[in-house]
């Protein structure tokens, strides 16, 4: 059991933290993600975590206010953030590297996950993530296992922010609206998604979108084009040769990269 209703919950610190090999499946159906937070407060502070090899979700938010900075995700099996029951923080500096070869063999691992609640409701608080200088890394290889999925997964009644970030190298595309009132939050500008750049390996898979009829597929490629977004295909990146340096290693970031690893300093 948790919640409340105390938005500046104090849940305590959290930092300089390495949480590695958590996951696995307490019984059929009912995995442990590598850190979860239920209805965390934003007194409580969260900076400077690192999620290494999680077999679940690295980072899963179930409502709450918490604004963490600095976050890792590191070779996670499902998805590296994940966002569901009307968390409204604001999530600063993160960054995640997907294996090519450590995927979940029973779900799509994704960059981004998030959802107003199971069922798609209007259920308030509406979960709105607000995602600000993320940098996440795709397989990026011909050979990524097949459950690798999306940059971003944005599914059952979300709202969203995201701003200042790069997704690079996913294999199936970068960006997916799946649900009708997460469309219309689209179209009637409710969502703020600007200034980000966007790469996807196969040419075919930049931009998609299902079960919207609140705006088509085609509609919502030019409006992500126009809201001061940048899209590349398969070989097309100028930064591409930038992004190789961390293909295999995420040690090898140099220290003090700010340019393309847009607002993050490695720590």
């Amino acid at each position: 059991m948790y919640g409340g209703t105390n938005d500046d919950d104090n849940s305590g610190v959290l930092k300089y933290v390495r949480i590695e090999y958590a996951g696995i499946a307490a019984f059929a159906n009912s995995e442990i993600n590598a850190l979860t937070l239920g209805a965390v407060g934003r007194g409580t502070t969260i900076e400077f975590v690192e999620c290494y090899y999680s077999n679940d979700d690295a980072f899963e938010f179930f409502g709450g206010t918490v604004n963490p900075k600095y976050l890792v995700a590191v070779s996670t099996a499902d998805d590296d953030y994940d966002f569901d029951f009307g968390y409204t923080g604001t999530v600063q500096y993160a960054i995640s590297k997907r294996n090519p070869l450590f995927v979940d063999g029973g779900d799509a691992g994704n960059g981004i996950e998030c959802d107003n609640d199971a069922t798609g409701s209007t259920a308030t608080p509406t979960t709105h993530p607000k995602l600000l200088n993320f940098t996440l890394i795709g397989p990026a290889s011909s050979q990524s296992l097949s459950n690798h999925n999306l940059a971003m997964r944005w599914r059952r009644g979300t709202n969203f922010t995201v701003r200042n970030s790069v997704f690079y190298g996913y294999m199936k595309g970068c960006f997916s609206v799946e649900s009708d009132i997460t469309a219309s939050y689209y179209r009637d500008n409710q969502v703020n998604f600007t200034n980000n750049f966007l790469h996807s390996v196969d040419t075919n898979f930049v931009v998609i979108s299902k079960a919207t009829n609140s705006l088509t597929t085609a509609d919502m490629i030019v409006k992500v084009q126009h809201d001061g977004n940048t899209i590349y295909k398969g070989s097309q990146s100028p930064i591409l040769n930038s992004f190789e340096t961390i293909s295999g290693n995420i040690g090898a970031i140099p220290q003090g990269t700010t340019n393309w690893l847009i607002g993050w300093t490695r720590f």
